[in-house]
């Protein structure tokens, strides 16, 4: 997963991550990652619906993948950076 390179996490502390999330969420997305209800699916089901809907797709994934949840875990871990 990106998060566990090191370039991409040297990479998101730069005021060019910033620049970029400027550009690419909509304005009014929250920019802070661990605010942003879109990554903390905090609402009851939500987490297992995006969970059933990722592995539908799942067939398109070479090897082996992380499930829905150890990516979300992840961004959480690290939302204080993004």
């Amino acid at each position: 997963m990106l998060l566990g390179e090191q370039r991409i996490l040297d990479f998101v502390k730069t005021d060019k991550y910033d620049e970029f999330k400027r550009d690419k969420f909509a304005k009014l997305d929250e920019l802070e990652i661990k605010k942003n209800p879109a990554f903390l699916l905090s609402e009851q089901g939500e987490l297992d619906e995006f969970s059933r809907l990722y592995n539908k797709k799942s067939d398109i994934y070479f090897g082996n993948h992380p499930s829905f949840k150890e990516i979300i875990d992840l961004i959480k871990e690290h939302a204080g950076e993004l």
